[in-house]
Formats: structure tokens, sequence, C-alpha cells
């Protein structure tokens, strides 16, 4: 017999409060597991679970471990090791590369339109206020390249920068930052597509709850139907085509920039939401790709 784990973390391994939030990631698990076929045994386990011998696994599939930005050295340890006993999916290759948010700066040199990102590397400490007048912003998104869940994500204006320094000078005193142009068309919502397989599959559309601009349910954000255009869907098989190793599944999310051209906002290649539960269909296309990996 055959055997995968799906990987998340452990406040999401059950859901002794019926809490709303947990209870989605156990039903977008489920939806796969339960179309997996006999011959496959399917486990769910904590990446910071240090009793877990991960060689035992034919596959070790991330799904959502969204607290790694928070332990970003021991999650790159962890996927070494796994990766040394066991396949990851999706692989260790890409799962470097999308580490990153400077992989945009790759998928810019390739062609991709993304939206518009400047780099702002750790410990260079600069006058953030003469630095965005230079580059031509007056409002704008800071964010640091590495994390998600909108983690020490700002919307900031160019009158507030003078109290905020000494905030800046501690956050990029830790991680690199990108500044980003913030996006007024974001109020009209983000954009996901889900691939599976190299197969474009299902998408949403996530929008910001009234006054906010940070499109995550943590933050009250909500959850659309949306059909995908052609002009869509062939972007993202364009970013797609960028990206390293085999990608068993792939969330592109898009935005209209303030151009009104279709931009890439973010690749999603690690731990994406991909909300099999709305989508029989994908559920079934990712244990089938699953299966496939394995015979």
């Amino acid at each position: 017999m055959k055997r995968i784990v799906f990987v998340t973390q452990s406040k999401y391994l059950s859901n002794p409060n019926d809490n709303w939030y947990t209870q989605q990631i156990l039903d977008d698990d489920h939806a796969i597991i339960s179309r997996l076929p006999d011959s496959i045994e399917c486990q769910r386990h904590s990446w910071t679970d240090d009793q877990i011998d991960w060689s035992i696994f034919d596959l070790v599939v991330i799904r959502t471990t969204w607290d790694y930005f928070y332990k970003i050295d021991l999650f790159r340890d962890w996927i070494k090791r796994v990766n040394e006993v066991s396949t990851l999916v999706n692989s260790y290759e890409t799962l470097l590369w999308n580490l990153d948010k400077k992989y945009l700066f790759d998928l810019q040199e390739k062609g991709i339109h993304t939206v518009k990102s400047f780099l702002l590397e750790k410990g260079k400490i600069v006058d953030l206020k003469a630095f965005v007048h230079n580059v031509g912003l007056k409002e704008f998104v800071l964010k640091p390249t590495i994390g998600g869940a909108a983690k020490n994500t700002f919307k900031l204006k160019i009158e507030e920068l003078q109290d905020f320094q000494t905030d800046f000078e501690s956050l990029i005193g830790v991680e690199d930052y990108l500044i980003q142009p913030f996006l007024h068309n974001i109020l009209k919502g983000e954009i996901s597509l889900v691939f599976i397989g190299g197969v474009y599959s299902h998408a949403v559309l996530k929008k910001a709850k009234s006054g906010d601009f940070r499109v995550q349910d943590d933050f009250g954000g909500t959850l659309h139907e949306y059909t995908a255009s052609a002009e869509e869907v062939e972007f993202a098989e364009n970013v797609l085509k960028c990206c390293p190793g085999d990608l068993t599944y792939a969330r592109v999310d898009l935005v209209l920039d303030n151009d009104n051209l279709i931009a890439l906002s973010e690749v999603e290649l690690i731990e994406p939401e991909l909300w099999f539960r709305r989508s029989e269909k994908a559920s079934a296309s990712f244990a089938d790709e699953l299966a496939k990996i394995l015979s």
C-alpha cells in the first residue's frame, strides 16, 4: 500500500471547538482524501511534529502550513530533510523558488506583467519618504518578501511616513521588503485561478471588507463565484510556464493594475488555499494527480 501525508500545522489537525475556519480546511482535505483509491493510505500531520518519520510516506503533500513564514529557517530545513527521504508535492525546487516574493522579479524578466515592485533589502536603512517620492508613489503597500496572511503588511500614504520611519527601520532590520503601488482596483477584488496538474480548474473572486484592502477571510474578506475569461486563463498559463518544476497544484492571483491591465499579484505554489470544497471536479482531479505520481 502506498502512503501519502497531507501536511498542515498542529492547530488544523482537528476541530474540537467547531471553528468555521478550521472546518473549511478539514472539508478541503476530506474532499481529496475521499476520492483517493483504496490502495492509497492518507494521513494528516503537522510539519513541526518531530515524532513523524517522513520517510515512511511515498508523497509528502504540502497543504496548509500557514505558519511557515513565521519559522522560515525551520521550514527550509524541514523541506530539505523531507526531500532527502521522500517526494515533496510540489517539488523541492518549486518550493524553494516560491518561498520569497523576489520571484516576481524573475517573472518580470521573463515577460510577465506583474504588480510593479521595488525591493528594499534587509539592513539597508533608507529614508522611506524620499524613496517613495523618487519612484513616484503617493500611496503604496509595504510587505515582506517572505510572508502570508498579510503579515507585517501596511497600506501607507506619503504624508504618513515621517511618523512611520522608526517602525520601518525596525522592520527592515529583520527582513527584505517590497514596496508596491496601492492598486485602487483591489477594492473590486482579486481573482484567484486554480490549476491542477497544469490544467485550469476553477476560479474565485476575493473581496476585502468595506474600509480594508486585505482580501483574506482572516480579515473579513469574502469569497465569490467567478468565471475566468479566456484572457485571464491564458495569462495565468503563461505565468506557470515560467515557474520551475512540475506543478501538481498552483494558484495564480491576478488584479487589475492602476492602468487597468491584468497584472500578477502572486503565484502560490507552496500552501495556497485551493477551495476543493467548492469544486468536486478539482478535488477529483487532485486525487487523480496524486495517484498518477504514485503509479
